[in-house]
């Protein structure tokens, strides 16, 4: 996902082949845990502001469960708050 700014990227699934067009032309979450994994199906981050020394917004998605996985049903991430130091 290319961040220039603040604004709102969009979360997306990953495409299926191995070739991905360009660096930056997607982004997803991934989320592992003893009882499965789940994928990005869709969702948003909000970059409130943006520094050479960090960053802080909102996210949120929803993820389906991978096919290899024992995981079941779909989750939906909502509200979620970031606000990293780089």
């Amino acid at each position: 996902m290319d961040v220039n700014g603040p604004g709102v990227y969009q979360l997306r699934r990953r495409p299926p082949a191995i070739f991905y067009p360009r660096p930056g032309s997607w982004a997803d979450v991934s989320l592992f845990s003893t009882d499965g994994t789940w994928y990005t199906t869709v969702g948003t981050v909000t970059v409130v502001e943006i520094s050479p020394i960090g960053a802080r917004g909102t996210f949120s998605f929803t993820a389906e469960p991978a096919a290899w996985s024992k995981a079941t049903g779909q989750l939906a991430v909502k509200n979620g708050r970031f606000n990293v130091t780089f």
